[in-house]
């Protein structure tokens, strides 16, 4: 707030009459510091008018709270300008406005008023282009299942073009979609499939923001929602019912397995080990583990065996198949050791390159409402 209040006290060593002297020696032009000193005031010279005390005045009611405000000293460049302060509710009357709570609560309010208005202008232009083209044998929005309404929900989330509301691909599938590029085209492949999404032709001329992108159109329709309603629908849908838990519980196992064999592949990384594909032998254990342990927890046991994995390399050379081997040993006894003897796991934080992915967090965030709590716990 412009009116400084926390300085009005430094004046109360002074009885009302020096403070009246003092306020007219100050406005009949005396050295401003030599007045500091004669009064003993611990102010700079600058700032001594903000410690003249408040004038009642009966000339201005506060349009807030109706309580009568003070008059606000002004400094002696300015002494025509007449400011008000309300000592009730702290609002001013200013030239330079007002900061009080109501003031700032009525700026904001017109603030969304106008931005409201502006935003339904704009959608009047959009409607035009908000309509779901025609796409023979697609599917409606009620005829998908929970998985393929995540799948497209969270590749729109990582690649939606919003000027033209299609998704677009730059460099291939983003990454940002979902962990493993196996997965990630799985994933595109059964939308395709299903005709949920379709190759984006445009009848008209292309503009050149756009050229050059692998461009996807959303097929499905849903009656109650335009195209853009639609999409947002998709994107940050509404936590799923009970009858569709299990359903639910399943895809983010699904998500799970994949974000572990993703952190398996950049942890054989790190440690400079040849990477593999990730066989089925691999996935059994997984799911496995992840009955009894969390995510977090599993990526101990990965780490764990990777790590002891390559300082044994050191002084022994290994093929290709035998790291494949020797590693999902390494994790299965340790999975067994830890289940036997009752060890606690420390969790595990995910990899900086392995990132949540969009899948992952609608799936937990919005479908489950559980959040990333869903990587520290065991998911049942």
């Amino acid at each position: 707030m412009r009116i400084k209040t926390k300085n009005r006290s430094k004046t109360s060593h002074l009885s009302t009459e020096e403070i009246e002297n003092l306020k007219s020696e100050y406005y009949a032009g005396e050295n401003v510091n030599g007045l500091v000193k004669k009064y003993n005031i611990d102010i700079s010279a600058n700032n001594l008018c903000s410690t003249f005390p408040f004038v009642y005045s009966l000339k201005k009611i506060c349009k807030y709270c109706n309580s009568f405000m003070y008059l606000v000293p002004p400094p002696k460049n300015a002494q025509k300008r007449e400011e008000y302060f309300c000592t009730t509710c702290q609002h001013t009357e200013s030239i330079f406005g007002c900061e009080c709570i109501q003031c700032m609560k009525l700026k904001h309010e017109l603030k969304q008023q106008s931005e409201t208005t502006r935003l339904l202008q704009r959608k009047k232009k959009k409607d035009s282009i908000l309509k779901i083209r025609e796409y023979p044998n697609s599917p409606s929005l009620d005829m998908l299942s929970i998985k393929e309404k995540a799948y497209l929900g969270a590749l729109l989330r990582a690649g939606l073009d919003k000027k033209y509301l299609l998704i677009g691909m730059d460099y291939g599938i983003p990454q940002e979609l979902a962990p493993t590029h196996e997965y990630r085209e799985l994933i595109v492949a059964e939308l395709l499939e299903r005709k949920i999404i379709s190759s984006y032709i445009s009848s008209n001329q292309i503009s050149s923001d756009i050229i050059g992108k692998t461009l996807y159109d959303i097929c499905i329709s849903d009656v109650n929602r335009n195209k853009e309603d639609l999409i947002t629908y998709l994107m940050y849908p509404d936590k799923i019912s009970l009858n569709e838990y299990d359903n639910a519980i399943i895809l983010l196992r699904e998500v799970q397995l994949n974000e572990t064999i993703e952190y398996m592949k950049l942890t054989l990384q790190q440690f400079k080990l040849p990477t593999f594909e990730s066989e089925r032998r691999y996935e059994l254990l997984f799911m496995q583990i992840l009955n009894s342990y969390s995510l977090a927890q599993l990526f101990n046991f990965i780490y764990s065996a990777i790590r002891n994995q390559a300082a044994y390399s050191k002084t022994s050379k290994q093929g290709y198949i035998p790291i494949s081997n020797y590693i999902y040993k390494k994790i299965s006894d340790r999975y067994e050791q830890a289940r036997t003897n009752n060890w606690k796991i420390t969790n595990f934080r995910r990899a900086w390159e392995g990132k949540q992915t969009e899948l992952s967090k609608l799936v937990s965030n919005r479908l489950l409402d559980i959040g990333e709590s869903s990587f520290y716990q065991v998911i049942t």
